[in-house]
């Protein structure tokens, strides 16, 4: 299988992230070469991924999708990964509601862009599931643990990984559909789990 993506989560937040997807439905969004894609599919029933893989780094952007997808075939988890190239507000909509029993979103450090997708995650969510946001309390991107806390839901922090556990119901859908953007597919593609990039 060889060495996994590198990554910036921690090994605490990846083993709390495993334990929360065991068995379970799960929605990615920021997958970037898919360390944490392949860490969480490799318990979880299914992962669907969302990220437009269009540049990395930011100094010097390359699309990731190629590499993406050779890290799952390589750690053997291509077939449980549903790959949807596109931004949030691209595919969010288009996904099963009260679906998924696990979130997680790594994405960005901004506040209002953070807040934005932990919204329209809600109908996605089942009645009692986590929502989990990234890269919380780092000193030079304060913008995602100020969306978590604005989110008005109590939370635990594991190193930078908010954990928001709990039950979802009819009042949190409604708000959450009335908070939406509109949206477009324009852009977005799903990629099945048979498909290589290139075939």
């Amino acid at each position: 299988m060889g060495k996994y993506p590198p990554t910036a989560i921690t090994p605490k937040e990846i083993h709390f992230l495993q334990a929360l997807a065991v068995g379970q439905d799960v929605l990615e969004i920021g997958s970037l070469l898919g360390h944490s894609t392949i860490r969480m599919a490799e318990v979880a029933n299914h992962v669907v991924s969302v990220d437009p893989h269009d540049g990395y780094p930011r100094d010097n952007p390359k699309p990731t999708l190629t590499d993406f997808l050779a890290n799952l075939n390589a750690h053997g988890v291509r077939e449980k990964v549903t790959v949807c190239v596109g931004n949030h507000n691209e595919v969010l909509p288009w996904l099963r509601e009260k679906h998924f029993k696990v979130v997680f979103i790594d994405v960005t450090e901004e506040k209002d862009l953070t807040l934005e997708i932990m919204r329209e995650c809600v109908p996605l969510m089942r009645h009692y599931s986590a929502l989990c946001v990234h890269d919380c309390g780092h000193p030079k991107w304060p913008g995602a643990l100020e969306a978590v806390k604005e989110f008005g839901r109590k939370f635990i922090l594991v190193d930078s990984l908010a954990v928001i556990t709990g039950t979802w119901g009819h009042d949190d859908h409604i708000k959450a559909r009335e908070s939406h953007p509109a949206h477009s597919r324009a852009g977005m593609r799903f990629i099945r789990p048979s498909y290589e990039e290139g075939s």
